[in-house]
């Protein structure tokens, strides 16, 4: 459950040295599932009495968590009166329509930090970690606490000395008292704290965060499993959660718990003495260390913790797999790079902490949702008592804690160098990670101290194809698939069946991520892992890039092709989980001295998938990039359809000039398949700057091209039956339009092209709208922008809205019209469609205009009118309409000179400042 955070008392929150009560019902669960509407009633007066006996002695309760509470007092004596008077009510309240409520509490006095109406520090784990180990209806309290309050106890009450006890992830041990007096409960079962003799499981000075859940995960699973092993990448935190499962269990093993730790060991035969030693059992020279293990863990009920068994896995596999055997009652939790592989063993991966998705505004208060920020903020404060996270760094720690992929060694490595440097400069230097971050804790063991060393150890286990494999897997950018590490590493030395074994090896020894879904299994690296195999291979990196690249080509190509026979969303589905490798593909092909044929290659043949990804911005860098490098002259048929490409990611004049030019280079080259898209391109640039003859004659010709070159019924046909459509209903020719549209849309359904046929849908509402069927309109393209919003298809999701935009202001649909628009232009502004986001703006603009905003509508539609006039795109009918609904209220509202004041100020703004006026109330 969320913490619920108070609200501060109007005299401040306490502040210095303070004494912390902490409390919660004992067994609530069992109770609310017996009867929740009785616990329920229950719960709010127990709520209502403990609230009232610590606000009445001046306290302030900081937090509550379900039925729990913490609460700071400014003294120790009344903290104490406040839990006495709490418990003694309760005990005096009838609560037996829930069999009674049993309320334990905890008393510890110490300094905290105060953040934002909360309190962090030892001293709040401490009174935690005392309130744990008590029962309900008794008091306890921390030598500190008592100290203080001993010389002014209320008459008749004392303190009763439990001893010393070891609290979970406490350093040293606590002396416990427990408050006996009158109307409390005196006796009660010895306290539940770790077993001092009962286990060896080392202290654990910091605390354990963002694993909650995986802890309990493990703790059912070795009750259910006798194996239980944890993998995961090295810095991933496995021996830290192996210990709190440990701990957690102790009342579970008669015989106690036993912590083996193999990382200091080197020779695999000294894997059974280790084990007992940590269990303290003299060992005889002509007795086998295995045999004295055996003989002592018979019929005895015990938890093994074998940590770090990756270096040792064979000999660590046999040891633990014959006690097993021979011990029926012991249970053993390994931590391994890789899982033992032995019979009835259960695998648990742990994952990463929870960091932020890239491009994710993160605040101080959300910020503590992610378990990688809150480890990095807790080891930060640690180096650096000043440091705190704010709205203004939550962000940018976000950002460090998902570069480091979650790798707790990592982020606290990260955290520690903010007593020299701002989280900025922590960010800006990831790129050298593994010289920037060398300082770990002087007692870890020398792998753990650093980034670098803690991969190295993993590295180095390896074995020579492996490490082949891994090295050259760092050429791959946002994961790789099976098929992709084949043609790209299968070469001098290492083949096909090599690649195949040995990924499966990096897999299962936790330094390759694997990830599946129904159609597909890929596989990736952790960013750290991924920068260490870049600086091994850098003997390899020239002939890697050239086979990652061909391998690129080869995809997009094979991916193209398949993209007229696949359902479209398929197709881009494909291309989009490999983007991260096109684009590096693309980098290194314009970087290079003679390779920019393969970008251009490559950034042609995405064409259509740059507009419907919503990238057409981003498509336009690459297709421009490649068309300065190559010699167009050279390379006619790859020149013109760089031309076509650019068209059909371009507007107005741009989308004509790019059209003509693709037309000219592919009629020179007589490559006659690449011409049918290029003169619908051409058409549909010519069309949107009103030139309609000419985009009619040009549609005429991309249709006949089709169908010479066997192209009819092809979603490149499909595309251009729907461009004619649109020039021969701006000439007005509306029956002829609708049957061109039909029979495009009979073509997408045969093709599974929900995108095409969305937008046919779409382009049909315009058709509606002019010929006076409003209400028609606004369902095709209501239905058009749905589809494209389940498609993740933006930018014609922003197209679709406008359009709705627009026939929801005709109809006086004033506030809807004004939700689309302002919809459209958020999606448009994501995906740099600055026609979308021109149109969404003189949407706005009419809806300023009819709630009486005149000048402001006046200034948006002045940068609207500069807009067209400097790309030389022709408004199209519903457009214009719009744009006479504007120019109507405001001829009839404004004066003349102060409206063309109006124009001129915001035919001068930029497209932001348009947008933040567009978006003032």
């Amino acid at each position: 459950m969320r913490p619920t955070p108070a609200q501060a008392p109007a005299a401040g929150l306490p502040t210095g040295t303070l004494t912390f009560v902490f409390s919660d019902i004992e067994g609530s669960t069992v109770r609310w599932d017996r009867d929740r509407t009785a616990m329920q009633d229950a719960v709010l007066r127990h709520d209502a009495i403990v609230r009232a006996a610590i606000e009445s002695r001046g306290g302030y309760v900081f937090k509550t968590i379900g039925d729990a509470f913490c609460a700071a007092f400014p003294t120790a004596p009344a903290a104490l009166a406040a839990a006495i008077d709490a418990q003694r009510t309760l005990a005096a309240e009838d609560f037996s329509s829930v069999d009674g409520i049993r309320v334990r509490m905890a008393l510890h006095t110490g300094d905290a930090d105060e953040r934002n109406g909360d309190y962090y520090g030892p001293a709040l784990n401490r009174v935690a970690r005392l309130l744990a180990i008590g029962y309900g209806g008794q008091i306890l309290a921390s030598q500190v606490t008592v100290d203080i309050v001993r010389s002014s106890l209320p008459e008749g009450f004392e303190f009763r000395d439990l001893g010393e006890h070891q609290l979970k992830n406490i350093s040293h041990l606590e002396h416990v008292s427990q408050l006996v007096g009158p109307g409390l409960t005196p006796d009660f079962p010895p306290l539940r704290s770790i077993p001092i003799d009962r286990n060896n499981l080392p202290t654990q000075i910091s605390s354990l965060i963002g694993r909650s859940r995986s802890v309990d995960e493990i703790c059912a699973l070795v009750r259910r499993s006798r194996l239980v092993t944890i993998t995961g990448a090295g810095g991933i935190g496995k021996t830290r959660v192996a210990l709190d499962v440990a701990a957690d269990l102790l009342d579970n093993f008669e015989d106690g718990v036993w912590f083996v730790d193999l990382a200091p060991l080197r020779s695999p035969e000294l894997v059974a003495s280790q084990i007992a030693s940590a269990l303290a059992l003299p060992l005889v020279s002509e007795r086998p260390a295995l045999e004295v293990v055996v003989a002592h863990l018979n019929r005895r009920n015990v938890l093994l913790v074998v940590d770090n068994c990756e270096h040792l896995i064979e000999e660590a596999s046999r040891v633990v797999e014959t006690i097993l055997r021979e011990c029926v009652q012991v249970r053993v939790l390994a931590t391994s790079r890789e899982f033992l592989g032995i019979e009835g063993e259960h695998a648990f991966r742990l994952p990463s902490l929870k960091f932020p998705s890239p491009g994710d505004e993160v605040s101080a208060d959300s910020a503590r949702d992610f378990s990688a920020i809150a480890l990095f903020a807790e080891r930060a404060a640690s180096a650096n008592p000043e440091f705190s996270l704010t709205d203004k760094n939550a962000t940018i720690v976000g950002d460090v804690c998902r570069r480091l992929s979650g790798i707790a060694l990592a982020i606290e490595l990260a955290a520690a160098r903010v007593n020299v440097l701002g989280v900025g400069e922590i960010r800006d230097r990831l790129n050298e990670r593994f010289r920037f971050f060398t300082e770990g804790r002087r007692n870890a063991l020398p792998r753990q101290q650093t980034m670098r060393a803690t991969i190295d150890w993993s590295f180095d286990l390896l074995s020579e194809l492996e490490q082949t494999l891994f090295r050259r897997l760092s050429i791959f950018a946002g994961g790789w698939t099976l098929e992709a590490a084949e043609a790209v590493c299968a070469f001098d030395g290492l083949d096909k069946t090599d690649v195949l074994n040995s990924l499966a090896s990096l897999a299962r020894k936790s330094l390759v991520v694997v990830s599946s879904d129904e159609s597909i299994t890929r596989y990736d690296f952790l960013e750290s892992t991924r920068a260490y195999a870049l600086e091994k291979a850098q003997t390899e990196s020239r002939m890697l890039s050239e086979r990652h690249a061909a391998w690129v080509t080869t995809l997009v190509e094979a991916s193209l092709n398949r993209g007229w026979t696949i359902p479209q969303n398929a197709w881009l589905m494909r291309v989009e989980r490999e983007l991260d490798n096109i684009r590096l593909a693309l980098e290194w092909a314009l970087a290079g001295d003679d390779p920019a044929f393969i970008a251009g290659r490559i950034a042609e043949r995405l064409a259509s998938f740059w507009y419907d990804a919503g990238l057409q911005a981003e498509g336009r860098r690459w297709l421009d990039a490649a068309l300065t490098r190559i010699d167009e002259e050279a390379q006619l048929s790859l020149a013109g359809r760089l031309w076509r490409a650019v068209a059909s990611n371009s507007t107005g004049r741009r989308a004509v000039e790019a059209g003509q030019k693709a037309v000219d280079l592919l009629t020179r080259a007589e490559d006659r398949a690449g011409l049918p898209s290029a003169y619908a391109a051409l058409a549909f640039g010519l069309w949107e700057v009103g030139n309609l003859q000419e985009a009619e004659s040009a549609s005429e010709r991309a249709l006949e091209l089709c169908r010479s070159e066997g192209l009819d019924g092809s979603r490149n046909y499909s595309d251009t039956l729907a461009t004619r459509a649109n020039v021969v209903r701006a000439l007005g020719r509306h029956d002829e339009a609708r049957k061109l549209f039909d029979e495009a849309l009979s073509i997408s359904i045969k093709l599974e092209d929900e995108r095409t046929a969305a937008s046919v849908g779409g382009n049909l509402a315009e058709l509606e709208f002019a010929s006076g069927n409003v209400n028609r309109a606004v369902v095709l393209a209501s239905s058009a922008a749905q589809t494209f919003r389940k498609l993740k298809a933006t930018a014609r999701e922003a197209t679709a809205l406008v359009n709705l935009a627009t026939y929801r202001i005709t109809l006086g649909e004033i506030e809807s019209a004004r939700e689309s628009a302002l919809a459209a232009l958020t999606l448009a502004k994501r995906v740099e469609d600055t026609p979308a986001v021109s149109v969404a703006l003189q949407n706005l603009a009419a809806v300023r205009a009819l709630k009486g905003d005149v000048r402001d509508a006046a200034a948006l539609l002045g940068y609207v009118d500069e807009w067209y006039r400097s790309v030389g795109y022709e408004r199209d009918w519903s457009e214009r309409k719009i744009r006479e609904i504007i120019s109507d209220v405001l001829s009839k509202q404004m004066p003349e000179d102060e409206l063309l004041k109006a124009l001129k100020s915001g035919g001068a703004l930029s497209e932001d400042d348009a947008v933040a006026l567009a978006l003032t109330e």
